[in-house]
């Protein structure tokens, strides 16, 4: 923690300000497009450089823009859940849902122990508001075809289920609402999801090679998502990968894990 700051100061600019109360306690502050934000000295973090190839996802947030975001001491999952409300009310942009990724999936370790998020900005982009969520939440973010992961792993690259069979693909699940599931829970829900909502009426078969803790709980919240791509999340959740050999998913633990 910083040390108490005791500082005077009289007809200075807001940027002079700003530049003694950071230098007395060893940070620094950067004016970004919708933020000064105040940083440690050593922290390279900041926007997107300029030119950067945007993702689908990520340009389809920048068009949605939230007239205000007041957090106060928000736990990253109380973010996130505001985020994935607000954006129904504000994306006026008419496209399909399912050409871009409109769902959120949070996957970090030691929860209690992540800091809490206080945000006050005017006119953001929805991409903006996720950046700065999980920048003070310590975490990163993946943005993959139909999600954008939250996590606290090294790598965030996209993630892809291949060699899915398009009968298998366009089984698409309108609605997933799990919380503090187990994994054969989820399973099992996925299963009769699938059969409801395959036009073949026939589902997918799934296989779990289980391992770990057989109580160990998840929540995942998804709309209008292909089954192949809820069961990848269902997996990484619960500390697995996902196979498909032509007949069945296989869930396989992770022993990169």
């Amino acid at each position: 923690m910083p040390a108490d700051l005791g500082l005077k100061l009289k007809n200075v600019s807001l940027s002079a300000a700003l530049r003694h109360i950071t230098a007395s306690v060893g940070m620094k502050f950067v004016v970004e497009p919708f933020a000064v934000v105040v940083r440690a000295n050593d922290d390279t973090r900041g926007p997107p450089p300029v030119g950067r190839e945007l993702t689908s996802c990520e340009k389809r947030m920048e068009k949605i823009v939230f007239p205000q975001v007041q957090f106060q001491n928000a736990s990253l999952e109380e973010a996130v859940e505001f985020i994935r409300v607000s954006r129904g009310c504000l994306d006026t942009t008419n496209e399909a849902p399912l050409q871009w990724p409109v769902n959120y999936v949070i996957k970090v370790r030691e929860k209690g122990e992540r800091p809490l998020i206080t945000l006050d900005l005017h006119e953001i982009s929805m991409g903006e508001t996720l950046r700065y969520v999980a920048e003070i939440s310590r975490t990163k973010l993946r943005f993959d075809p139909f999600a954008v992961m939250i996590t606290d792993d090294g790598d965030v690259r996209p993630r892809l289920v291949g060699n899915v069979p398009a009968d298998k693909a366009s089984i698409i699940l309108p609605e997933i609402q799990l919380a503090s599931v187990t994994l054969d829970e989820a399973i099992e829900f996925i299963s009769i999801k699938s059969l409801a909502h395959d036009p073949k009426k026939a589902g997918v078969r799934i296989t779990v090679k289980a391992s770990g803790d057989p109580k160990a709980t998840f929540d995942l919240w998804l709309k209008s998502i292909p089954v192949a791509e809820a069961l990848r999340y269902i997996a990484e959740l619960s500390g697995h990968v996902l196979s498909f050999d032509g007949r069945q998913y296989i869930l396989i633990p992770d022993s990169g894990r």
